[in-house]
């Protein structure tokens, strides 16, 4: 031996495994700030739509849409239920946005013993038990609704709204 070692090639070409090279890591840096921004989208998105509820009183709310149905336009029985439907939806969440209170998925039965409850106004509760069963009546009836109690409906939800008011919204 001459004091000198050569070396043997043992090792095979060197592999760099794809989580260290340079562009997973750009694209787990794109991945996450993708994902940061629908984040923050659907957050933005929220809080603005909140705001925007808040910014409406709920007599306005339900003014306006008590104006979008169109007691004209109702030429078949479909259409009544649908009327009613809606009908009974606004008062439901009038109620829920103007007192804070649950009523949005109640039956039309909860609804009155819940008013019952809260001790809601007894003349508006007994106004609104006479709207809820003409209601049911012409939702689930075989019987074709008439105009007229479709309007008389209308108008007692209207008086509901404007007689539970806020002071403030009412100058």
């Amino acid at each position: 031996m001459n004091g000198k070692v050569d070396f043997y090639e043992i090792y095979e070409y060197y592999y760099l495994p794809f989580y260290k090279t340079c562009n997973f890591k750009w694209f787990i840096i794109f991945l996450i700030g993708i994902l940061i921004a629908i984040f923050s989208y659907l957050i933005i998105k929220f809080v603005l739509k909140r705001k925007k509820d808040k910014g409406i009183s709920a007599s306005l709310w339900a003014i306006a849409e008590l104006k979008k149905l169109d007691i004209n336009k109702l030429l078949s029985k479909e259409n009544y239920k649908k009327f009613y439907f809606d009908l009974t939806f606004i008062i439901k969440k009038y109620l829920h946005k103007r007192y804070g209170w649950f009523t949005e998925n109640r039956t039309d039965e909860e609804l009155i013993r819940y008013l019952k409850d809260k001790k809601f106004d007894s003349n508006l509760l007994g106004s609104l038990e006479k709207f809820i069963s003409g209601a049911l009546w012409i939702k689930f009836a075989d019987q074709e609704a008439l105009k007229i109690q479709a309007k008389k409906d209308l108008d007692l939800v209207h008086q509901i709204v404007y007689e539970t008011k806020i002071e403030v919204e009412k100058t």
